[in-house]
């Protein structure tokens, strides 16, 4: 039962730094971004999230919007808790996987979500190099901060939202051209 009534913050290991650090994305954000998402993507309903924490944003996702959602998670108390939570919901539409997401295919995904605020300079070229390889043509990516910056993908879209830690910018880019 202490799935239900802890805070995400009771799980996310303290000692957390860098790649790993623990921020929250509030359901009326994710909501507002969605909306703009959706006007602009043209590929499937299947949507990725990298480093899904407690998955609250694919549960909404998926019963909201009707969205195939993927959460890759290395944290396993936050994995243990969705899936937990998921075995009572009994979602479909819903996987949740306790690894590293830099060794799933991210192929397929037509929005991918990333809060790489805190990346190192070498992850986000790692998920630069990924992304090139794995998104097709027109596929999104929602991102934190600062927008995916290499020539294959264009910003659509750029706001101000608020997050677990204060306002932060967002970003959705298009993939262009394979």
């Amino acid at each position: 039962m202490e799935y239900l009534f802890f805070s995400p913050y009771y799980y996310a290991s303290k000692g957390n730094q860098g790649n790993d650090t623990f921020g929250f994305t509030p359901l009326n954000t994710i909501h507002r971004i969605i909306k703009v998402a959706r006007k602009n993507v043209t590929g499937n309903n299947n949507l990725l999230d990298l480093g899904s924490g407690d998955c609250r944003i694919l549960f909404f996702l998926s019963i909201v919007y009707g969205y195939n959602c993927k959460g890759i998670e290395a944290n396993e108390k936050f994995v243990n808790k969705a899936l937990f939570i998921n075995k009572m919901l009994k979602l479909n539409n819903l996987e949740i996987l306790a690894t590293d997401f830099m060794n799933v295919s991210w192929q397929n995904y037509a929005i991918i979500f990333i809060a790489w605020t805190t990346f190192s300079l070498e992850m986000i070229s790692l998920i630069n190099d990924k992304l090139v390889k794995e998104q097709a043509e027109g596929d999104l990516v929602i991102t934190l901060s600062f927008p995916v910056e290499i020539e294959a993908y264009e910003v659509i879209f750029q706001g101000l939202f608020l997050f677990s830690w204060g306002r932060n910018k967002v970003f959705i880019s298009r993939r262009l051209v394979k």
